[in-house]
């Protein structure tokens, strides 16, 4: 469950999903602040075909994303096992329905108010030796003095830009799955989406692109190691055991 979750996070705060590609590529994307990096390093590997493979270090599960399928593998207790990321977010969304989040979500004040930051331009600024432009948030009129972006117009890197801003997009959808309501934050994410569509991400927020490779990618890369678990068998793990039976019942 841990490592499910993780890994719905990961695709949600940077996940991804495949985008058509001219010829293989590999990127490694490190989260630095200050100067120093956290042994959070998230890889991506992207073939011919646009299939993909995730991961995030140290990390015991991995994503692949084969012709727009998006699946889970981890390890268990007997071997590594597959699951779709659409089964687990169907069983989720009803697992938070039976825990009542979906009727908090609809309690919650209305935000159509509130408008997604507004991105401005820096200049040109240079990741890990790649130049790019910078986008930052301008505040009051101000001009942005902190490069939460910095986008490459290099095309040979413009599949990973493209990846990116399907990801968006798919992370609403799935949101608006698990709670009703949850995909509108996907809004607030527009004006990133937007610079995205320009090229590829050098630096997002912390993440920053630190190596980038155009070899070929052993097919077996993106091979399923086992057949996925059927939703019915994943379900069975979202299964709640009995209430005490000394306790008053409560109705769910």
């Amino acid at each position: 469950m841990q490592n499910r979750l993780f890994a719905l996070a990961a695709l949600l705060s940077c996940g991804l999903t495949a985008a058509p590609a001219a010829a293989d590529i590999s990127a490694r994307y490190e989260f630095e602040q200050g100067g120093g990096s956290f042994n959070m390093a998230m890889t991506l590997e992207i073939d011919g075909n646009g299939n993909e493979r995730v991961q995030m270090a140290n990390q015991p599960g991995y994503m692949l994303i084969l012709n727009d399928v998006i699946y889970m593998v981890n390890r268990g207790p007997t071997g590594v096992y597959v699951t779709r990321m659409d089964d687990f977010v169907t069983l989720f969304g009803e697992m938070s329905k039976r825990m009542g989040f979906d009727k908090a979500v609809a309690a919650m004040p209305e935000s159509a108010t509130e408008k997604p930051p507004l991105i401005a331009p820096m200049g040109q600024k240079v990741v890990n030796g790649r130049t790019g432009t910078a986008y930052g948030i301008s505040v009051d009129g101000k001009g942005p003095v902190y490069a939460l972006i910095v986008i490459s117009d290099d095309p040979k890197l413009a599949p990973l830009g493209a990846a990116f801003v399907k990801s968006f997009a798919q992370s609403a959808g799935m949101a608006n799955k698990m709670l009703p309501g949850l995909g509108s934050m996907g809004g607030y994410f527009g004006p990133d989406a937007a610079l995205l569509k320009k090229g590829a991400p050098l630096s997002l927020v912390m993440m920053n692109l630190s190596d980038v490779s155009f070899a070929e990618i052993d097919d077996g890369r993106f091979t399923l190691p086992s057949q996925p678990l059927s939703i019915e068998q994943i379900r069975q793990q979202f299964e709640s055991f009995p209430a005490p039976p000394t306790l008053p019942v409560r109705a769910n």
